[in-house]
């Protein structure tokens, strides 16, 4: 045989073999030498292929033209190399390989990474067989892939115990494999082996919870739903698992979060138990958490809303709090937070909000403690813009232990006198009197049959104690109680108001209410909010809510008010009944040319005939307590 024919069979064999690898690559089977792939070496004999063939084509004839030809198409490959590159490096980088063997059973494991310029990438671990790369069944990793000089250094491939399998780990700051080891039969798996097994993709996630209590360590499962709920993006489901019985979960969970979620554990309200938190929304520089604590107890997770505000929570186990801050300005404005926990219920006891004052050149510092169950400035301060003095004038009060200087208003509650006939609150009006003391002396004596009597409030600027700024009374049926006052701006102004509970049924509750005056600079008697039972004030939407229940079918009146030139107008009132083997009935009336008029009317059947007709009932009144909602369109 001619060494020409030689040579093209070699040649036809080698491209057979190359091709053969080629599409083993895409099978997810890679050849790989020396960190070269097959796609590689495919580009490379490719070059080389043509590179010859442009040089014989050059040499046959016209020989100064052709060459002129040959440089120009080098200088070409030469320019678009380094373009190409660039290309690949910005949008997904090109194959790298990080080689590690495990030294007790010398298996050798190989990580193949694409990262960005950005450095961010995909990272997946294959075993080596020759040279060939099998993938293991291990979900490939996406996400951060910063990369160290000293990875090589630190990198290891090693058997671990607790989860049960070989542990890939290459890089520092990178992904760690575990894959798994074939188990003797009768060998219980750990959490840490059966966490290994969980889907782990863009939509799925798994971690353990080390509760420190009798069942351990939990798994927790997450699955993202991508539809939106009322807040976020996206819909979380968590799964709380025994990893020793995987039949059915222990519970489940529905959050939402704008994005994948980041869980971690930790020990929210120290008391020895391990809970779990989920990131659901992250700015520029700050973040809020989900969190559930642990309950030993009833043996489940319990979810805190109140944790869903803190902004960037940071946790303190000496003083037991947990801090929070968030920005409105580069020039350290904003609010800060200090929550702690009493009775199992997370509070917060300190805000210091510092903001500007309008378009003022003026810093406000304003301290805000929590007294008699309600926060309460007692203490601001005022800095020029230019000044930031209130940067190191805050500092004082991160100890929560200070309360202002001896004799401030702080003091001045602490002296007054609550016991079954003498009650005190405090009042931040917001105006320029600052925060007032109210206290409430209950009459000794009844006024009728009813059993009311006289609850007398002074209202006391704590800069001056010597008397009362007012003093007005009222008849009450309830008493004196430190839960009984309710602080809020009840006529949307900007200033605070007070009512205190003169009247409690079985569900309707009323309170008197006294609205502040800034330009008297005294509270005044408000009646037509007496008459709201259970009032709830909505200063989004300038509505104030009441509901008065009927029975426990259900049923009751709900009205709807509006501020409209200082008086309280009934905007909507919304009627429902549902009376024993009757229809229900579903009656609204609206506001219109200045007084309430009838605009629905339905009946329902009575749930012991038609059980769908009590549902409908429902939906027709949840639908006019939107006072958008003004019937159907036709």
């Amino acid at each position: 045989m001619s060494k020409e024919k030689v040579l093209k069979i070699s040649w036809r064999v080698f491209l057979a073999g190359m091709s053969i690898l080629t599409v083993l690559f895409f099978f997810d089977i890679k050849f790989v030498v020396l960190g070269i792939n097959i796609l590689v070496l495919d580009m490379l004999t490719a070059g080389i292929w043509v590179f010859v063939r442009l040089c014989r084509w050059a040499g046959r004839e016209n020989t100064e033209k052709r060459t002129i030809v040959v440089v120009v198409i080098i200088l070409m490959g030469l320019f678009a190399a380094p373009v190409l590159l660039f290309g690949l490096g910005m949008n997904g980088g090109w194959y790298e390989y990080a080689e590690g063997t495990e030294p007790q059973t010398h298996r050798t494991f190989v990580v193949e990474y694409c990262r960005n310029m950005l450095q961010k990438g995909t990272a997946k671990v294959y075993e080596r067989f020759g040279p060939l790369l099998f993938p293991c069944d291990v979900p490939e990793y996406s996400g951060n892939l910063a990369l160290d000089e000293l990875d090589a250094e630190y990198a290891s491939v090693y058997i671990s115990e607790e989860q049960q399998a070989i542990t890939v780990s290459l890089f520092i700051y990178g992904p760690r494999f575990h894959i798994p080891l074939k188990l003797p039969e009768g060998t219980a798996k750990t959490p840490e082996r059966v966490l290994i097994e969980q889907p782990v993709d863009d939509d799925h996630s798994a971690f353990l919870v080390d509760t420190k209590g009798q069942l351990g360590k939990l798994l927790v499962t997450t699955e993202l739903e991508r539809t939106p709920t009322e807040d976020c993006r996206f819909t979380v489901h968590f799964s709380v698992w025994n990893p020793a019985s995987m039949d059915e979960p222990l519970q489940t969970m529905t959050a939402g979060a704008d994005f994948r979620p980041n869980c971690y554990t930790i020990d929210a309200n120290f008391d020895g138990y391990m809970d779990f938190t989920c990131t659901y929304i992250q700015g520029n520089q700050v973040y809020y958490d989900h969190l559930w604590i642990w309950n030993e107890g009833d043996s489940r997770f319990e979810s805190v809303p109140e944790y869903d505000e803190i902004s960037v929570p940071d946790l303190d186990e000496e003083t037991k709090t947990i801090y929070g801050f968030t920005s409105s300005s580069g020039g350290g404005t904003g609010l800060h937070t200090f929550h702690q926990w009493a009775s199992g219920n997370l509070l917060c006891v300190r805000q210091i909000e510092i903001y500007h004052v309008g378009r003022s050149d003026t810093v406000r510092m304003s301290i805000q403690d929590r007294i008699a169950n309600e926060l309460v400035e007692i203490y601001h301060e005022d800095f020029s813009s230019e000044s930031s003095g209130w940067l190191d004038a805050q500092m004082v009060w991160h100890d929560l232990d200070y309360h202002g200087e001896p004799g401030g208003i702080y003091d001045i509650f602490q002296q007054q006198l609550i016991d079954d006939t003498h009650d005190a609150f405090l009042v931040s009006t917001g105006g320029r009197l600052g925060t007032l003391l109210v206290t409430a002396e209950l009459a000794m004596e009844n006024k009728n049959e009813f059993g009311t009597r006289d609850i007398t409030f002074s209202v006391w600027n704590p800069a001056d104690m010597e008397q009362p700024v007012q003093t007005f009374s009222e008849e009450f049926m309830m008493g004196v109680a430190p839960e009984f006052h309710h602080v809020v701006d009840a006529d949307f102004d900007g200033f605070q108001d007070f009512g205190y509970l003169f009247f409690l049924g079985n569900q309707p509750n009323y309170c008197h209410y006294w609205l502040w005056d800034e330009e008297y600079g005294q509270f005044k008697y408000c009646a037509p909010l007496s008459e709201i039972s259970q009032a709830v004030f909505d200063p989004e939407r300038q509505v104030v809510t009441g509901w008065a229940r009927s029975s426990g079918a259900g049923d009751g009146v709900t009205t709807f008010h509006r501020w409209e030139d200082g008086e309280l107008v009934c905007v909507r009132r919304v009627e429902s009944f549902s009376p024993w083997e009757e229809p229900s009935v579903v009656r609204v009336q609206d506001r219109i040319d200045g007084e309430l008029q009838q605009v629905y009317r339905e009946e329902f059947s009575w749930p012991g005939e038609e059980p769908e007709g009590q549902e409908a009932w429902r939906q027709a009144q949840h639908k006019w307590c939107d006072l958008d909602y003004h019937g159907e369109v036709e």
